[in-house]
């Protein structure tokens, strides 16, 4: 009796050894699913269920070992946050949400400039949808980057902004992802 409660233990033991520790890289299907949520939220930011879509796609990119996400605070994060806008942090968490989709999806390239331009981007998508619900939610920093995406300058700013935060392609993923917020 001992001798079967004692294998029953160590076999417990070990199946949640093997079941807490990290996997080597994240999911293809987890992958996908975080895409999607990614996309999901730029066109439907204030669904009903955005609140739980955020969490998740939180949690995918703080457990992913093989995610590693640089953003520069300059970009976006730091003027949303000056301000007084009622949906800075839902923005601001986009932008690292569509930055980490992009760099999924195009896994080749590392130029942090580019990554951070879509999800500035994707960022810019989620704040016209919320306009569309929510006309009071203009916000002058905002527009003036919708007009530049329209005018083709978007990636110009991140290059320039970038600056501020330092030589980021120095800092750029190699083959690793980490969130950093």
């Amino acid at each position: 009796m001992n001798r079967t409660f004692l294998s029953f233990f160590t076999v417990a033991a070990l199946s949640t050894a093997a079941l807490a520790a990290s996997p080597a890289s994240s999911t293809v299907r987890d992958r996908i699913k975080f895409v999607h949520v990614a996309r999901n939220l730029e066109l439907k930011p204030l669904a009903f269920d955005s609140v739980q879509k955020r969490q998740w796609a939180t949690q995918f990119l703080v457990k992913a070992p093989d995610l590693h996400l640089e953003t520069c605070d300059c970009v976006l994060s730091a003027p949303l946050h000056s301000a007084d806008l009622n949906y800075n942090s839902q923005l601001s968490l986009q932008f690292m949400v569509s930055s980490a989709a992009f760099m999924i999806q195009h896994p080749n390239i590392k130029d942090p400039v580019k990554i951070q331009t879509a999800g500035v981007e994707g960022t810019l998508k989620a704040y016209e949808s919320i306009l569309k619900v929510d006309k009071t939610a203009r916000f002058a920093f905002l527009d003036h980057l919708v007009q530049q995406n329209n005018q083709g300058e978007l990636e110009k700013y991140v290059a320039s902004v970038s600056t501020a935060c330092g030589d980021l392609t120095e800092k750029s993923p190699q083959r690793k992802w980490r969130l950093v917020p």
